[in-house]
């Protein structure tokens, strides 16, 4: 699943990708009710793909191990909940945040 949108000024390129997701500790990862739904084939791992683009600059943002439905028509839902949840678009927008600063933040003056 692919979409795009545009948040303070940068555009957003999101991509959602089914990955077969095998640890010896998923069990402590999933409530058992999502271990049920994941042995079962209702839920199963993503990874979310974040390009983000301002000018001629582009950054590239990772998020592995996301539990949510195989339900396509849920799916979208369910990925906003996520985006929302996991405060995705803020790091993005924090990333390009830092990116604009000039040297590190402890040499910048007001930095507390």
């Amino acid at each position: 699943m692919n979409f795009k949108c545009e948040v303070e000024g940068l555009e957003l390129k999101i991509e959602v990708n089914k990955k077969d997701f095998q640890s010896p500790n998923r069990h402590f990862l999933l409530s058992k009710q999502d271990q049920r739904d994941l042995d079962s084939g209702a839920i199963c791992f993503y990874e979310i793909i974040i390009h983000s683009s301002k000018g001629e600059e582009t950054m590239i943002h990772y998020s592995p191990g996301h539990a949510m439905t195989i339900d396509e028509e849920e799916l979208l839902d369910e990925v906003e909940i996520v985006l929302e949840d996991a405060g995705l678009i803020d790091k993005v927008l924090l990333h390009w945040e830092l990116e604009m600063e000039q040297g590190p933040r402890w040499k910048l003056k007001g930095y507390k």
